[in-house]
């Protein structure tokens, strides 16, 4: 186990009859410290943010919670500036470096516990003389960060990450949920190589909610029209077995060994209770079995993903 995922493992959610809960929360949505307070109040101790939610607002608003609470008490998770991939390799470098100052002005904090790389499309500026990683590197050993990460969509890039032994983590998400678990080999690889995965969006990006997912105004570039089918054929298998559909969601990456930590991201307060009461349930095993006949019905009949490895009654931590 490395250092990282022993170290979260101290910040789990508490609540409710079940716990500890490999949960905290991603704070791009909340606009309110009210929000972080009150999750801080019902057990929730990692929060994730990064200045590319509203140009450092997040940060900004979950700084005004942290001056407010005892700073060994929580996990502070941020990312760094998109990098324009112009750059070179010690201008990239100064730009995070600079990037990194901001963000902990805003946090109102000395540290951040773990500072990752965001929507990073390459990694060729992160190493090499004088590149990102050398920085951070600079930056653990002044007491600024403790961990180095990336959070990105690409696949290839975090796998690369994952590889190269420079970063504590890996951060994907949208893709381990009941609509899909394409990330499943690159989470599975990496937490072999020991290192620490974070699954944000557990929902994936809002298509999973009390709404009809058709209701969503998705742009033609939106990444998750390509989920929209399988979000509406979730609905309706969810309505037709009598599964509540966020909380089965919540719930079902809890059944991966691989993943260290997941991220549900509330905007508002009753969001948050609600997210919360869910995860405090539990569901039975036929709940996950219904589950995989439909996903394999739907789906491509079973040749990919967790539906070509699980069988229906083996145990699968939902509950």
């Amino acid at each position: 186990m490395t250092a990282l995922i022993e170290d979260i493992r101290r910040f789990y959610l508490r609540h409710g009859r079940r716990g500890p809960i490999p949960y905290g929360i991603g704070c791009a949505y909340a606009r309110d410290a009210a929000v972080h307070r009150a999750a801080y109040g019902s057990g929730i101790r990692y929060f994730d943010t990064s200045y590319n939610y509203g140009k450092g607002e997040s940060e900004e608003v979950l700084g005004q919670f942290v001056a407010g609470t005892d700073r060994r008490t929580v996990f502070i998770a941020t990312k760094a500036i998109v990098v324009p991939v112009r750059l070179s390799g010690p201008e990239a470098a100064a730009l995070v470096r600079a990037s990194l100052e901001a963000s902990l002005g805003r946090l109102r904090t000395g540290y951040i516990d773990l500072y990752q790389l965001h929507e990073t499309t390459s990694l060729h500026q992160a190493f090499g003389e004088d590149g990102i990683l050398q920085m951070l590197q600079a930056a653990r050993r002044e007491g600024l960060i403790r961990y180095i990460g990336i959070g990105t969509a690409s696949h290839e890039v975090l796998g690369e990450a994952a590889a190269s032994g420079a970063f504590d983590s890996i951060l994907t998400y949208g893709d381990y949920t009941p609509l899909e678990q394409s990330a499943e080999t690159l989470i599975r690889e990496a937490a072999a190589s020991g290192v620490c995965v974070v699954n944000g969006s557990p929902l994936a990006g809002r298509l999973i909610s009390r709404d009809d997912p058709r209701s969503l105004a998705l742009t033609e570039d939106d990444h998750r029209r390509r989920r929209l089918p399988a979000a509406v054929a979730y609905r309706s298998w969810c309505a037709r077995s009598g599964v509540d559909p966020v909380g089965f969601a919540l719930q079902f990456p809890l059944g991966s060994p691989d993943i260290a930590l997941n991220l549900f991201g509330p905007a508002s307060l009753d969001q948050l209770e609600e997210n919360l009461d869910l995860l405090a349930e539990s569901f039975e095993q036929q709940a996950y079995d219904s589950w995989l006949r439909w996903y394999r019905a739907w789906s491509d009949g079973g040749r990919s993903g967790p539906k070509a490895r699980r069988e229906e009654g083996s145990d699968h931590a939902l509950s």
